[in-house]
């Protein structure tokens, strides 16, 4: 220590002299006591609002102690007790001992009071603090290594404290104060590597702060040559010169510190540059994050107003420096490598962004992208994350960002290496111009594509590479066409689409010889129709963004979010250009153009036959006069507008499709147009008279004759077929179509037509389905394919996994395979027969070799992998026929959603629910049988829109679908037979209902067609009225033979089937179900015991019937129909009631066992039953009638009969409610009855 510091310190009193007197301030000190146990506080929020609460009342203990003593002088200072209060002396030593705690947050919290403390006593000295903070961390001899450390750590945080109060600022502080703390500094610095950063940060802190002193000059000069005393060699001394020359330019003595560097001046120059990178690339000493000598030089070299910016390094020269020592070596620099990438991400220029991702940086970030498991996946995840949302706040650099990441350097696959969406997230942000560069970009790089072969395809011929090249181009192409993020323009559409009809379909004539790739592979030329395909069937979802209207909108729009400032299209026009045309026929007037262009030559259309050609030209001609007529039918005509909307759109995808398979799509546009000709014929008059024709041709088609099997079909009926072929085909594309044009003629569909589609859906499922509808495959399978499929044909809605365990078990012998394996084996084979036919007998036969034997299990080998590739087709054509079935449904959905009033309804209820009977069980079809459900659910039986139908017909379909409710084995297919039920009743009533309306002339017209139907069907039985009425016992006949037939099979009793419909339905058919349950249970009763029905469904059946009664609308009218009418109502369904419900009171008394057998809860359900019914009653019925229609005699004498049974002693529940039954049959509330009565009737 110098003579002057120790002079300066024998000056003031000793610490130990301050003392705190416990008494004096007693209130004071527990007022501030409680905040410094917060300032250790884990919450920074607490620590914050602690130090702030206890500066305050500091600050004003200590003023009040200034006020009377306002005139004391400064050489008084140093006197604490006399100076300061004494909450803020003992302020000042407790905050100084908690520097060195390691309690939570203690040492943070702390060092902030501490910091606004010395703030707020301007009259203190450093040399008294240092010597109170020496004192607090102090070494000695007995302390352990964790104590030191945390010592060490006080001392260092003190010493930034009374830098960042402005201390040392102060006209007090002198020389010798600020030496001793840069000593205590580097002295802290040697004790722990750690420690070193720590220490040398509050050295370029002190360096700062006194820089606006007296002492500046004088300081830095002492301090320069102090802390670099032995040059700068390591990484904290570079830091700290660094600082210096920055922040003490009056410092010219660099050449004497500076030692072995070529521009002593400049630590940053050029010249320096491999000094700085051998000094850098060592940091990874310190720790694992980065030093920040890092960060100071990529500020400096950063900013761009430094006046030695012409002669230091740039960004790009240092950056490319590094990373190459950075990211080739251990993974240490690795790490470290990382992390400075992303510091300079953070504040460099944007333009420079691009700059930064040299070939080793990116050739580490896909190595370790790539690999989940190894040591930098998650860094550079993050690092991939941080480039994505650059580009998306900045998207000016997305373009040149993208570049880097797929160019020479980067990797073609870079998402599909990496498993990330980098390149994808990327792109989204790019805007129109960026788009249209890129596309420029991938142009020129599938012309010359020598620019893009990079280390990623090293191995591989340079063809093989161009071809790499050149399919990653087009799939890019289709990329940005199917992104649903990135903003479509028709521009940029149309660049994509022109590319791809030029490479797919032409060539050009002259190539230019000295490019070594000019040529285009068929390969790619076959690619670039694939691709064209894909595309198109992409933009049928796809909407526009015009760019008037989005310029427009983007200045109408307050809001900065790029989604809201573009206008979208509506959706009537998705899948469309701006100027309504589709965007195949863009497609196919392009071809029709570019054919005419003497400077390509088509690849395609020189192979196709003159046929091929002439359809080419008719559907053109045709496409066109589509056109005219659709220009000169006005709007309001819209189903007219859908239809040739559909007419057109067929005919393009012929005419598409002709390039590709011309000997199939040929026949097509012959047989479409056709159809066109007898739809739409050219005269006006014709339309109207050909559809009246059509009509009455589809009224009478059930009672169609020989000749009218032998005619022609219908158009729709073949456009339906050709619709259904073209599902087959593995295109997206079409099968999207195919929906498409079909909704254009649902209201068109006839029963023949429709009966197409459901003919698919009730084959067989497996091969012997596919055989069926794929004749091609039929006729190509082989003998031995051919017996496989009769011997799986049983099993072909089993599972896979028990097929092939079976087989070999249970199927029979397969003679083609044994044919072929003795064939194989020869003499081995006769060896063996042999043996098996004589066991006993000797075979003078020789054995055979090895080599024989390893030729036998060489072909042995060959015969059942040929066998397994048989299986292996058999279960790929089961897939095939679901997946068909499938797209199949497709159309029955479309047709149910557009035609829910077509009185085709029927036959596909019917078709459907038939599907779901016969795959319901089968696991290989799950999905087509949600499917079904879905349709029939969903879509036909919660529809809002009824059919108008033939009622016989929907009659005939409700047989149908209770008795496969009948045969139900699972739950969930009884349920969709319930709703299925309720829709045709639903719709039988509708019809019936239209039938008798007469109000309007279209209700009038509908009520004759459906009568004249009816009349057909039924032989000109009754009128309409009479026809109604039938209707309704009919289905009631139909539910309860359900009934009846689910209680004498003791199947399971579907009670919510009879439920719903009696509650949807109550009018007229609550009532009519009450009649026939009493008297069907009445009718068995007639019979012996063993004949009658049974406990639980007579239960069963009296629950509904109490259900049906209580449903029944004007339940006094329907009770009086017996005497009124003369017919049977509702008093004699109650006296059947209540005759079965004596019978069945009598049976409870038996001892009979089994199942007619009463126990104690059935007897209690029948009571209950018996009492809501009769209780109900009495509200409608007069008291003498009640009491004969509900034979109350007998009830109260079997009621009294059973209470006194023993059996029923002791329970009680069947006992109150029996006696409830007797007070109610012996009148004893009849005055509360009759009031009741009277209000019922009001």
């Amino acid at each position: 220590m110098s003579p002057a510091m120790t002079d300066s310190s024998k000056s003031q009193p000793p610490v130990e002299a301050v003392k705190i007197d416990p008494k004096q301030n007693m209130d004071q000190q527990s007022s501030t006591l409680a905040h410094y146990s917060l300032l250790a506080s884990l919450d920074a929020q607490k620590r914050l609002e602690s130090a702030e609460q206890l500066m305050q009342l500091l600050v004003k203990f200590q003023s009040e102690m200034d006020a009377p003593n306002a005139e004391r002088n400064e050489s008084a200072s140093s006197d604490l007790n006399s100076c300061y209060a004494t909450d803020v002396t003992y302020g000042l030593r407790r905050l100084l001992r908690g520097l060195s705690s390691s309690r939570d947050a203690a040492r943070q919290g702390f060092s902030v009071a501490l910091t606004e403390l010395l703030s707020s006593l301007p009259m203190l000295e450093v040399s008294t603090v240092l010597k109170m903070l020496h004192d607090c961390t102090q070494e000695n001899g007995n302390r352990t290594g964790q104590e030191e450390k945390e010592l060490h750590l006080g001392r260092m945080f003190g010493y930034m404290a009374m830098c960042k109060s402005g201390m040392l600022s102060r006209k007090s502080t002198t020389l010798e104060n600020v030496l001793e703390i840069v000593t205590g500094l580097l002295k802290c610095a040697t004790k722990k590597s750690y420690f070193s950063q720590a220490a040398y940060q509050v050295l370029i802190a002190i360096l700062k702060e006194i820089q606006q002193t007296d002492l500046s000059k004088s300081v830095s000069e002492a301090m320069i040559r102090l802390v670099l005393n032995n040059g700068v060699t390591n990484a904290q001394g570079l830091w700290f010169a660094i600082e210096a020359q920055h922040c003490a330019p009056s410092f010219d003595k660099w050449d004497e510190i500076m030692m072995g560097w070529k521009s002593k001046k400049i630590i940053l120059h050029r010249k320096n540059k491999d000094l700085i990178v051998d000094i850098l690339k060592n940091t990874t000493d310190s720790g694992p994050r980065v030093h920040s000598v890092w960060t100071t030089i990529i500020n400096l070299l950063v900013e761009k107003n430094s006046p030695l910016s012409s002669k230091q390094l740039s960004i790009e020269e240092f950056w490319e420096s590094v990373e190459a020592t950075l990211f080739t070596t251990s993974h240490e620099r690795k790490h470290i490598g990382f992390q400075v990438f992303e510091a300079i991400l953070l504040i460099v220029d944007e333009k420079q962004i691009p700059f930064l991702l040299t070939p080793h940086f990116l050739h580490c970030l896909i190595d370790s992208l790539s690999k989940k498991n190894g040591y930098f996946y998650k860094q550079a995840l993050h690092t991939a994350t941080n480039l994505s949302e650059i580009a998306s706040e900045k998207p000016f650099i997305a373009f040149p960002l993208m570049m880097r990441l797929v160019g020479k350097n980067g990797s073609l696959q870079f998402d599909t290496v990496t498993k990330t969406k980098t390149v994808e997230n990327i792109i989204t942000t790019l805007d129109t111009d960026q788009i249209e560069s890129y596309i420029d970009f991938l142009v020129t790089s599938f012309t010359d594509p020598s620019s893009m072969l990079n280390d990623s395809l090293v191995g591989t011929t340079s063809s093989t590479r161009v071809e790499s090249v050149r399919r990653w181009i087009l799939q890019q192409m289709f990329q940005l066409v199917r992104m649903g993020r990135l903003h479509k323009e028709q521009g940029w559409i149309s660049l994509i689409i022109e590319f791809v009809v030029v490479h797919g379909f032409f060539k050009p004539l002259e190539v230019d010889s000295k490019q070594e790739f000019g040529k285009v592979s068929d390969d790619i030329s076959t690619l670039s129709r694939e691709r064209l395909v894909s595309i198109l069937g992409a933009l049928g979802n796809i909407s526009l963004i015009d760019s008037l209207k989005a310029n427009e909108a983007e200045e109408s729009v307050d809001d900065d979010s790029n989604f809201k400032k573009y206008a979208r299209i509506p959706r009537a026009h998705l899948g469309k250009r701006l100027n309504g045309d589709t965007w195949i026929y863009y497609v196919c007037q392009l071809l029709k153009e570019m054919e005419s262009n003497k400077q390509l030559t088509p690849l395609g259309k020189s192979s196709l036959n003159a046929s091929a050609h002439d359809a080419i030209q008719t559907c053109y001609d045709l496409v066109e006069t589509i056109r005219e007529r659709k220009a000169a039918t006005p709007e309001e005509n819209a189903s007219l507008l859908e239809e040739l909307s559909s007419f057109e759109s067929l005919v393009l995808h012929i005419l598409l499709n002709i390039y590709y398979e011309p000997e199939e799509f040929t026949l097509l546009a012959k047989e479409i147009k056709d159809c066109y000709t007898r739809m739409h014929p050219q005269s006006e008059a014709k339309p109207i008279q050909e559809s009246k024709k059509r009509k009455a041709a589809n009224a009478q088609s059930t009672e169609a004759t020989d000749e009218d099997m032998e005619a022609s079909p219908e158009p729709i009926e073949v456009i339906v077929d050709v619709l259904i072929g073209l599902l087959v085909k593995p295109c997206t594309l079409l099968r999207s179509m195919v929906s498409d044009v079909f909704r254009g003629f649902c209201s068109r569909m006839t029963s023949k037509a429709i009966q197409l589609i459901l003919d698919i859906l009730s084959t067989k499922s497996g091969v012997q389905g596919a055989s069926q509808l794929f004749e091609t495959e039929g006729e190509e399978m082989s003998d031995d394919q051919e017996d496989d499929t009769e011997e799986e044909s049983d099993d072909d809605d089993s599972d896979d996994n028990e097929e092939e365990e079976e087989e070999d078990l249970n199927a029979p012998v397969d003679e083609e395979f044994r044919r072929k394996v003795v064939e194989t084996l020869g003499k081995a084979a006769l060896f063996t027969t042999q043996q098996s036919n004589d066991e006993e007998a000797e075979s003078d036969d020789e054995g055979i070799d090895d080599d024989e034997m390893q030729i036998f299990d060489d072909k042995l080998a060959e015969i059942f992998r040929q066998r397994y590739d048989i299986k292996q087709t058999h279960r790929s054509v089961k897939q095939n026929v679901v997946h068909f079935k499938s797209r199949v449904m497709d159309l029955l959905d479309v047709f149910v959603k557009e035609a829910p009033t077509s009185a085709l309804m029927i036959p596909v209820c019917k078709s459907l629910i038939a599907v779901a009977q016969s795959i319901y069980d089968n696991s290989n079809e799950t999905g087509l049988y949600t499917r079904t459900e879905s349709i029939l659910s969903q879509k036909i039986c919660k529809a809002k829109a009824i059919p108008i139908v033939p009622i016989n017909a929907a009659i005939d379909a409700l047989k149908d679908v209770h008795e496969k409710l009948m045969g139900a084995s699972e739950i969930k297919f009884g349920k969709l037979c319930n709703l299925l039920s309720l829709y045709l009743v639903k719709v039988i009533k509708h019809s019936s209902d239209e039938m008798k309306s007469t109000t309007t002339e279209a209700s009038q017209h509908n009520a004759k067609r459906i009568k004249s139907e009816n009349e057909n069907d039924s032989s000109n039985s009754a009128n309409a009225s009479m026809t109604c009425a039938s209707e309704v016992d009919q289905v009631c006949d139909i539910y309860m033979s359900t009934f009846t037939g689910m209680l004498n099979k003791d199947l399971r009793v579907q009670e919510q089937m009879l439920q719903g419909f009696i509650v949807r339905f109550s009018d007229p058919y609550a009532a009519k179900i009450a009649l026939r349950i009493s008297s069907m249970l009445l009718s068995t009763f007639d019979k012996p015991l063993n004949l009658q029905i049974k406990t639980f469904p007579l239960i069963c059946a009296l629950k509904i019937f109490s259900f049906a009664f209580k449903h029944v609308v004007q339940t006094d009218v329907w009770l009086n129909q017996d005497e009124e009418q003369g017919i049977a109502g509702g008093c004699k369904a109650l006296t059947d009631f209540f005759k079965v419900a004596t019978f069945a009171l009598d049976r409870t008394k038996s001892e009979v066992k089994g199942p007619f057998f009463f126990s104690n809860d059935r007897v209690c359900e029948l009571v209950k039953e018996i009492l809501v019914v009769l209780k109900r009653a009495k509200l409608y019925l007069r008291p003498a009638k009640f009491v004969s229609v509900c034979l109350t005699e007998e009830l109260a004498t079997i009621g009294k009969d059973l209470i006194a049974e023993k059996k029923f002693k002791d329970f009680k529940r069947a006992v109150q409610v029996i006696s409830e039954i007797n007070r109610v049959c012996l009148n004893q509330e009849f005055t509360k009855s009759k009031k009741n009565n009277s209000k019922s009737k009001k």
